[in-house]
């Protein structure tokens, strides 16, 4: 198994309605994408903050337990 198995949920079949593919969704899905932040340049002292670009993190927390090398 690698991360990019299920790095979202369209790695993962299913049959079944919106109900339970939001809860397979939510279970399986290993990456979430969150917004980068950057200062405007623009604004006073830049003090305000603008979403610059998504990028991908781990939802959760999670143990690769590999004896041999691995790139993720």
């Amino acid at each position: 198994m690698t991360l990019g198995q299920f790095a979202n949920d369209l790695a993962i079949g299913g049959e079944d309605g919106d109900e339970k593919y939001f809860q397979r969704s939510e279970e399986s899905n290993l990456l979430v994408l969150v917004q980068r932040l950057e200062r405007d340049p623009d604004s006073k002292n830049g003090s305000v903050l603008r979403p610059s670009r998504p990028i991908s993190t781990l939802k959760r927390d999670v143990v690769f337990a590999n004896v041999l090398p691995m790139e993720i």
